[in-house]
């Protein structure tokens, strides 16, 4: 076997141990977290709630937020989704783990008739909060955004609140 032969031969021998090692996790279908029965007590179903949405021009910077330039004229749409369990229980973080993977497949959930539309304006995001948004409250909430001018607009994704660090806080 000649030096090219035998570098070639490393390649492809490199490739496919990649792909069947290091590479099977990507292949395989994606896991979500694994959420304990206590972390899930610790939900708060009386919690207040908030959401805020930002949309920002050109690539986000994450150090301070200098340089991002937030749009204006940009609808979001906020749509509780109907769920049989309560955040509070395992059962309803499986559904939620359903839900995300239908969505993810182009099946919009179902959602309740609360629904909520708020539009950008003066440099700042749009928010929407328990007490001042009736019916605002702990669960799951389907956000999609409106076509907007020439931008990029988001695809739908789903947003549970309140939201609990890997803590269970």
């Amino acid at each position: 076997m000649n030096p090219t032969s035998k570098r070639i031969s490393a390649a492809v021998l490199s490739l496919a141990l990649g792909f069947t090692i290091a590479g099977a996790p990507m292949l395989a279908p994606v896991a979500s977290a694994q959420i304990s029965a206590g972390q899930v007590s610790n939900v708060d179903l009386d919690a207040d709630v908030s959401l805020t949405i930002n949309k920002y021009q050109g690539e986000f910077v994450e150090n301070d937020g200098a340089g991002n330039v937030p749009l204006d004229d940009v609808s979001f749409t906020v749509d509780k989704v109907q769920m049989t369990n309560q955040l509070n229980t395992l059962a309803g973080w499986a559904e939620v783990n359903a839900i995300q993977a239908a969505l993810e497949l182009g099946t919009s959930p179902t959602t309740t008739a609360d629904t909520w539309t708020k539009t950008t304006a003066g440099g700042t995001g749009v928010t929407f909060t328990k007490g001042t948004d009736t019916g605002f409250e702990v669960g799951l909430y389907l956000v999609t955004e409106s076509h907007n001018l020439d931008y990029t607009v988001a695809k739908p994704f789903l947003v549970a609140l309140p939201f609990t660090n890997a803590a269970g806080e």
